[in-house]
């Protein structure tokens, strides 16, 4: 019997023991971390259906996944049990994507916890090659096993625009620009407050022409600014390279009906006629503004973040 004929009837075989509770239950309580076996409930043993897993990581999918409650109030912690007769060196990595698959499916399917489950892999190996030759260990699948560790077993870095003050972003070169705007988007005036800095840094050149006039149109659009006007005539003031460029997207919003909205929803007396006039010159500049995005390249969830638009509306946007 060849070994391609051979590994189905292995699996088979280990299949039909461990998809019986009553024989994982067996199984648990004997292989279980020692740490580990006291917080579950083994009566609760629950085999997950095939469909646990997303469909497009099927064919990665680990052999059997049991879901157990655990005996310290509500929660849940997932065993994963891959069943293997040929040593793989980074195993270690393929059990820790299982289990982060089996944690995103979890909170998929109960939005409502506040907490991640645990999920314990085990490997079932039952190969020749004696004993395992890999570590389980999937940090050992790194070239430098110490630097990994460092890196995923503390807290990721975290780039927080909201404690950065102004003058430490200002050092930032070619991303100050990006930062500064993002920082001050949401605040009512906030952007008029740093004018200065933002004419700063546009004069400093960091950025070019394209990032200058999305970072422009970006404040036009979704910036809190209470006088528009008086923020594009000094800004011009102070970027007069600019000047073309910023009295176009000046012009833009007046053409694009958001200050003509205002008139004519005033001259009728419909307060409707202002708000159709602000949402209809508000979606023609996303429009506007995504286009010029897609055309330098920016990422789609980036794209999606600055115009609030959804990804379907910008791939519409494409063609």
């Amino acid at each position: 019997m060849t070994k391609n004929t051979q590994q189905p009837v292995h699996d088979a075989l280990f299949k039909q023991f461990l998809t019986h509770p009553e024989n994982a239950r067996d199984f648990f309580a004997v292989h279980l971390p020692a740490n580990i076996l006291p917080l579950c409930d083994l009566s609760t043993l629950r085999l997950e259906p095939a469909s646990f897993v997303e469909h497009r990581l099927r064919q990665l999918h680990s052999d059997v996944l049991y879901s157990v409650q655990t005996t310290e109030g509500e929660g849940y912690i997932y065993c994963l049990i891959e069943h293997q007769s040929k040593p793989d060196r980074l195993m270690g990595f393929r059990l820790m994507h299982y289990a982060m698959s089996a944690i995103a499916h979890h909170l998929k399917k109960s939005p409502a916890d506040k907490t991640l489950p645990l999920v314990v892999p085990f490997l079932f190996y039952q190969g020749s090659v004696c004993p395992y030759p890999y570590s389980m260990n999937w940090l050992d699948g790194f070239a430098d096993p110490a630097l990994a560790q460092q890196l995923y077993t503390r807290s990721f870095p975290l780039v927080d625009l909201s404690v950065l003050s102004d003058e430490e972003i200002l050092t930032h070169k070619g991303v100050a620009l990006l930062e500064l705007v993002q920082k001050h988007i949401r605040t009512r005036d906030g952007l008029m407050a740093v004018l200065p800095i933002i004419a700063q840094i546009i004069n400093s050149q960091h950025n070019t022409v394209d990032q200058v006039r999305s970072v422009i149109e970006y404040i036009a659009y979704q910036g809190y600014i209470l006088d528009e006007s008086r923020f594009f005539s000094q800004l011009i003031a102070l970027s007069p390279e600019y000047k073309t460029m910023l009295t176009t997207i000046a012009e833009q919003l007046e053409q694009k009906g958001i200050e003509k909205g205002i008139e004519k929803g005033i001259e009728k007396g419909r307060e409707e006629g202002i708000e159709v006039g602000i949402e209809k010159g508000r979606t023609e500049a996303l429009i506007a503004m995504t286009r010029s995005l897609l055309q330098q390249g920016v990422d789609l969830n980036i794209i999606m973040q600055c115009t609030g638009l959804t990804r379907e509306k910008i791939e519409s946007l494409k063609h």
